[in-house]
């Protein structure tokens, strides 16, 4: 995994409406199996991750599961269930971009960034 993944999987779980789930894929490359009462990601091997150890991890946005369960926490966030991202091609000069677009009840809303992942984490620090 490469520094811009780590930074943007550090920045999500900073994030107030973070919570782990279930079948997650954490930078490690253990797997989320449940998550316990506390909040805590329980990961396979039966190990809980929980204090300074969970500070150490954070959750893989490479994979494809992590990223849906990322959109699945902006979603709640803005408690908008039809919130999505689009690919938008270059315009005018301008660059390729990924936008998380949001029409909840508090208006429109886009998040434009280089990546998938970057545009939901955006969507995630920004929600309300």
């Amino acid at each position: 995994m490469n520094a811009e993944l780590e930074a943007l999987g550090r920045r999500a779980v900073a994030c107030e409406h973070w919570r782990w789930r279930q079948g997650m894929s954490l930078s490690d490359g253990t797997i989320v199996v449940r998550v316990s009462d506390n909040g805590r990601p329980v990961v396979s091997g039966g190990a809980s991750r929980g204090g300074n150890a969970l500070s150490e991890v954070y959750p893989d946005l490479s994979d494809p599961a992590t990223l849906g369960a990322l959109l699945g926490l902006v979603r709640e966030a803005w408690q908008d269930p039809y919130l999505h991202c689009q690919y938008v091609l270059a315009e005018l000069g301008q660059p390729d971009c990924w936008l998380a677009l949001t029409d909840c009840g508090i208006g429109s809303r886009d998040f434009a960034a280089r990546t998938e992942a970057e545009a939901l984490v955006c969507a995630l620090e920004a929600a309300p």
